[in-house]
């Protein structure tokens, strides 16, 4: 018996994937992901030697300096991952996906990942107290940056997987994009990422292992963000139906007073 196997691949690539799947597979790779980042940061908290090499290595060529025109233009570009331009843009991106469907489940899932993001990032930033490649030497806890917010993990490449990769998610569950339209917008973010990245390594911003620590990051709290959207489906319909039935109560008010 022959089996068409492009035809049998195709209807398994049809086939919807049940929400508690994608929420178990999701917070998996959230949890491997957070996992990573702190055996990452341990082993820079021992000052490995290997670790610390590699990053010193790939920022010994002032690289900025030298090419003044391309580091204006890496400047520029980094700002795909910056939380002051890309949040607000996020959020309206929510709110209009919101208002599409007529529901909260856009804005939160936008603001659970915005909120966990800061709080991560910034939390280890302050810990861990690493200064930057143009002032210091690469290990964490300098003294010279103790008591202050350092650079490790890159909040820039933390937020360009979160929240680019949040606009893609929230395009699929609740504007209804392809599937075709959806591995467009991964690349997007594969994409923008990797130049925020190279971007910022070019400008001597951060050293590589903040870069790699927060791209870790950000796909963990986006795996993280998307598990807790898909545990229990429907959890934001309770929500939607009393905001409509405060708003029709405010419509009948409105038309009782005329």
């Amino acid at each position: 018996m022959s089996v068409d196997v492009r035809a049998t691949l195709s209807e398994v690539a049809r086939t919807p994937i049940h929400p508690d799947a994608v929420a178990r597979v999701s917070a998996r790779i959230a949890g491997a992901l957070g996992i990573t980042v702190i055996g990452l940061t341990g082993l820079l908290l021992l000052r490995v030697d290997l670790l610390l090499k590699f990053d010193t290595f790939l920022t010994a060529n002032k690289w900025y300096r030298e090419f003044p025109v391309l580091s204006n233009l890496a400047h520029f570009l980094d700002n795909a991952g910056q939380r002051g331009l890309m949040t607000p843009l996020l959020l309206f991106f929510a709110a209009y996906a919101a208002y599409r469907v007529r529901s909260w489940r856009p804005i939160i899932i936008a603001s659970f990942g915005l909120l966990a993001i800061n709080f991560v990032v910034g939390t280890m930033k302050y810990v861990t107290a690493r200064p930057s490649p143009r002032l210091g030497p690469a290990p964490l806890l300098d003294h010279t940056v103790i008591g202050s917010v350092g650079l490790f993990p890159s909040g820039h490449a933390a937020n360009a997987v979160l929240i680019w990769g949040v606009a893609v998610y929230i395009g699929r569950v609740s504007l209804g994009w392809s599937e075709r339209t959806v591995k467009r917008g991964a690349w997007t973010v594969a994409i923008v990422t990797a130049v925020v990245c190279i971007c910022s390594l070019f400008q001597e911003f951060h050293w590589p292992t903040d870069l790699i620590a927060g791209v870790m990051v950000g796909g963990a709290i986006l795996g993280a963000t998307i598990a807790a959207d898909r545990w229990r489906p429907g959890w934001y319909e309770p929500l939607d139906k009393a905001t409509r039935l405060a708003w029709e109560q405010r419509k009948r008010r409105a038309s009782a007073e005329l």
